[in-house]
């Protein structure tokens, strides 16, 4: 009785085995194939392949990325996302999913959701880990003319790689060649028309619409924007800009004064933003305040030394004060800055860092010394180190 026993348990021992081979077998066989189709262009047939796999084996991480991709080749985004995310983050593939589910949210025009999933993977995978996850964040950042959202995300990684060559590159050109709001508005008008009420795109639709001269239609969207996120910084910033340049002083006033308690966290990133300082600076000048005009320019200037609107405004305030040697001090030091800025702009019009010099990065490197740009001067001198 024993031994028929034990011969049972060996028949089904070597049977399991049997299985567990032919089922490797059969997966690896179904992984080829639906590569080769999806290859061939046959996203479908390639998907159809997987099937039974993952019927059995819902967690088969190669068969689920592989059913990722066919979904983005057929353009069924919303399948294709929640399909890239079924990879957990302890997985070894968890990279190259998130990835690709913040790619699909980009083709399907979720600018929102795919700047979430961006900023949590390159959380997760930093730069240059991720290069394609920092590229991706920074042409979102650059078709939504987000420029100072560009320019410290791409600091905060200078900080961290100081000699990156394409980290300068790019930042130095977020500056001298920003994306033109005429181009911008025709992808913007795309994707809100396919996915309306998305607060950014709104934002960005109403800046594009505001440096090309329509003021009411700019308005109208930053309104919408400033709906959906009322404690939004750079929403407040732009509109108020806007209301300034109608005249609207009060209302200005209004939307860059907040109420501390209800936004408490918001009032105090404004008080560590130039751009707000400057605002008031403004509102206090058009209620005839040059001295509180002066004093807001002055820790609008503290934070950003090297705006060169800034040192030229201090001049006039000054010059109003009568303090004409500070005011010409102030006027000598905008002069400086701007000759040190058409310098950069040559360069990038130019065109000739796509091919740079020893000499080239450090003529750069010395227009950002004069501007008091330390951490891009020190970047640009060690990328010229290292040519012979």
């Amino acid at each position: 009785m024993f031994c028929a026993s034990a011969a049972v348990a060996l028949l089904l021992l070597l049977a399991y085995g049997g299985f567990l081979v032919w089922f490797r077998m059969a997966t690896d066989n179904a992984l080829a194939r639906a590569q080769r189709q999806l290859g061939q262009g046959k996203p479908a047939e390639a998907r159809g392949s997987l099937e039974w796999l993952l019927a059995i084996d819902p967690g088969q991480e190669e068969a689920v990325l592989l059913a990722g991709k066919c979904l983005q080749a057929e353009q069924q985004w919303n399948a294709a996302a929640e399909m890239f995310g079924r990879i957990g983050v302890d997985s070894p593939r968890h990279q190259e999913a998130s990835l690709s589910q913040a790619i699909t949210y980009v083709h399907d025009s979720r600018i929102e959701a795919a700047e979430d999933a961006l900023l949590k993977h390159l959380e997760r995978y930093p730069y240059p880990g991720s290069q394609a996850a920092h590229e991706e964040l920074r042409w979102i950042y650059f078709n939504l003319m987000r420029r100072r959202e560009l320019e410290q995300y791409l600091k905060a990684s200078l900080e961290q790689h100081p000699a990156d060559f394409s980290l300068l590159f790019h930042f130095l050109y977020s500056e001298f060649r920003p994306q033109v709001a005429e181009e911008a508005l025709g992808y913007l008008r795309q994707i809100n028309e396919k996915r309306p009420g998305q607060a950014s795109v709104l934002l960005a639709l109403g800046y594009g619409q505001y440096r090309t001269g329509d003021g009411t239609a700019a308005w109208q969207q930053i309104r919408k924007a400033l709906e959906l996120r009322p404690a939004h910084l750079e929403t407040r910033l732009a509109a108020a800009e806007i209301l300034l340049e109608q005249g609207q002083a009060e209302s200005a006033e209004t939307i860059v004064s907040p109420s501390e308690g209800e936004f408490s966290s918001l009032v105090q990133r404004f008080r560590s933003d130039d751009r707000w300082w400057r605002q008031k600076s403004r509102l206090a000048e058009l209620r005839g305040d040059r001295a509180q005009a002066l004093e807001c320019l002055e820790k609008a200037l503290a934070l950003r030394p090297f705006e060169r609107e800034y040192v030229f405004h201090r001049s006039v305030l000054l010059q109003a004060q009568g303090r004409e040697g500070e005011a010409a001090e102030s006027r000598e030091d905008a002069k400086r800055l701007e000759e040190s800025e058409n310098q950069l702009r040559l360069i990038v019009l130019s065109g000739e860092l796509e091919h740079p010099t020893r000499k080239l990065c450090l003529q750069v490197a010395d227009n950002y010394e004069k501007r008091g740009m330390k951490l891009q001067a020190g970047g640009w001198r060690r990328v010229a180190g290292q040519f012979p």
